[in-house]
């Protein structure tokens, strides 16, 4: 897991487990006695008062997760701290990621931290790495305001899906996706996400009716190209 100052204050490593340290220049890194802490402690998870979102993505072995966090004082930019890297020291392939809402240079984070205000002006951008097949992804919310929810789209079919609490996404991949620009999380007080920045023009509606079922379909596309 990934962890920052800013979001994991005063974390403390257990006996006995691993960790790296990632840095800009080669001067050496010197863990000293007095960097140790003794004290009692059973290392079970303790409650947060933090506001945060836990977006996860399983494939039915395996599961990796992103965090979003809503910290007052940050920014929908880089927040030196507060925004973690994915680890690229081995080769990932299996994993989520977010980038930056704004002035993203294409880095992926596991952890990105956001302003605690005005939840639903903001949309994160999802990454997935995974191979073809069968993917559940799913949302845990902690202390969002009682009226947000978390939606996941999917430009690819054209979909907001709801995925805190009990609900979740799932879609089979056709091929192997490494990269940004299918997924956005969105966290909205609303059930029906806003359309109104939509132009419907060379839109055909048309309906079926196989074996007394009613199928509504569209043709076309809206005026981002979608």
């Amino acid at each position: 897991d990934t962890r920052t100052t800013g979001t994991h204050a005063n974390f403390k490593i257990a006996p006995g487990q691993a960790f790296f340290v990632e840095a800009k220049t080669t001067n050496a890194v010197t863990f000293t006695e007095a960097n140790q802490s003794h004290e009692t402690d059973n290392f079970q998870k303790s409650t947060s008062s933090k506001t945060k979102i836990t977006i996860n993505v399983a494939d039915g072995t395996q599961t990796r997760k992103a965090e979003l966090f809503y910290i007052d004082g940050t920014t929908t930019g880089l927040d030196n701290g507060f925004d973690g890297k994915m680890f690229n020291g081995v080769e990932q392939n299996f994993a989520i990621f977010s980038h930056l809402i704004t002035n993203n240079t294409g880095t992926n984070y596991a952890i990105q931290s956001l302003p605690n205000s005005n939840l639903e002006s903001m949309v994160v951008p999802v990454g997935i790495i995974a191979n073809a097949g069968k993917i559940t992804i799913s949302a845990q919310a902690l202390n969002l305001p009682t009226d947000i929810k978390v939606f996941l789209e999917d430009r690819n079919t054209n979909t907001f899906t709801r995925i805190d609490g009990d609900n979740e996404y799932k879609i089979t991949l056709k091929e192997a996706v490494n990269g940004i620009g299918r997924f956005y999380v969105h966290t909205s007080a609303s059930n029906v996400l806003n359309t109104e920045n939509f132009n419907f023009e060379n839109v055909s509606i048309c309906t079926r009716f196989p074996a007394g079922k009613q199928v509504l379909s569209r043709k076309g596309k809206s005026k981002n190209g979608e």
